[in-house]
C-alpha cells in the first residue's frame, strides 16, 4: 500500500546525472518537491509521472488512420465526395495518438476506416453512423 496514495506532489526536475546505465537504462535525477508539511521523508520510494513535454490545443490523429510509405506518413482527408492524400509532419505522441505539426487543418475529416484501399482523389461515401 502506498503511504500517500490519495495525494499528489508536484515537483520540478532540478538536476540530471550525466550518465545512463546501459544495463538498467536508468539515470540519477534530482527532483525538488515542496514539502511544507514534512510528509516526505528520506528513503521513501515514489511512483512518478514525468511530463517531458506538454502541449495543449493541438491537432491529433490516431495511429490507425495513418499510412506509411518509406519515410512519408500520410492520411486521407474527405472533401465533398473525394478523399485526398495529405502528407503529415508529426510531433509528439501519447499512446496511439500523434500530434500533427503540418498537413491538417482544423475541421478536416480524416478517414479512419478503409483508407488502405484509397488513392488520391478516390470517390468515397461516408456511412451515416460514422459521421462526427
Amino acid at each position: 500500500m502506498d503511504t500517500y496514495s490519495e495525494r499528489e506532489f508536484d515537483g520540478v526536475v532540478y538536476r540530471t546525472g550525466p550518465n545512463i546505465s546501459r544495463m538498467t537504462r536508468t539515470a540519477e535525477v534530482e527532483i525538488r518537491i515542496p514539502n511544507p508539511d514534512h510528509l516526505l521523508k528520506p528513503g521513501m520510494f515514489v511512483r512518478l509521472c514525468l511530463d517531458l513535454e506538454r502541449k495543449e490545443n493541438v491537432t491529433v490523429v490516431p495511429d490507425a488512420a495513418m499510412l506509411r510509405q518509406g519515410s512519408e506518413v500520410f492520411v486521407y482527408v474527405v472533401n465533398g465526395s473525394k478523399a485526398y492524400r495529405r502528407v503529415l509532419k508529426l510531433g509528439i505522441s501519447e499512446g496511439d495518438r500523434y500530434e500533427v505539426v503540418e498537413g491538417l487543418e482544423l475541421g478536416d475529416l480524416v478517414v479512419v476506416k478503409g483508407q488502405h484501399m484509397l488513392e488520391d482523389e478516390s470517390e468515397v461515401t461516408i456511412a451515416e453512423e460514422d459521421r462526427p
